[in-house]
């Protein structure tokens, strides 16, 4: 999302989050449950795979939007 903290980190519309503080990313853990143990302020490592690299950006997160509809 444009201005998102991911955005401002460098995340990229296609990068595939892979982990969150070292958390695996995976169908019994999405990257929304995982999430929740972290408060907004709060600097996360995340890795992701971009374009056949893993790379590994540090974001602040921000807090959720308020779901639109």
């Amino acid at each position: 999302m444009a201005g998102s903290p991911g955005e401002k980190a460098g995340v990229k519309t296609g990068d595939i989050i892979t982990k969150i503080e070292g958390d695996t990313i995976d169908p019994e853990h999405p990257l929304e449950d995982l999430l929740v143990k972290y408060a907004p302020g709060r600097t996360v490592s995340l890795e992701l795979y971009r374009e056949g690299t893993y790379l590994t950006l540090r974001v602040t997160l921000g807090t959720r939007p308020a779901s639109v509809g």
